[in-house]
């Protein structure tokens, strides 16, 4: 049986917990985890500026969020999240 590298192991954490899109700065360091998240069927959304990559992955928060508060839905406000 072969080692498995750190990258692959950080891979299948992030499968094994339920992520469906990665953003991140693309860059030489971050090929080998992009292809490899790719594989396993990740969305990878890279950017050349660390902000905007910020910015990007912080979107679907806000608008799940603000649409949780603009129809009330009880579950999302029980837990504070609103």
């Amino acid at each position: 049986m072969g080692q498995i590298s750190g990258v692959e192991t950080l891979v299948m954490a992030l499968k094994i917990n339920g992520v469906k899109r990665i953003y991140s700065v693309v860059g030489i360091p971050v090929t080998d985890f992009a292809r490899l998240a790719q594989n396993e069927r990740i969305d990878y959304v890279g950017f050349r500026r660390e902000d905007a990559a910020v910015n990007a992955a912080g979107i679907p928060t806000s608008i799940v969020l603000n649409l949780a508060d603009t129809c009330k839905l009880p579950q999302i406000q029980e837990r504070g999240m609103v």
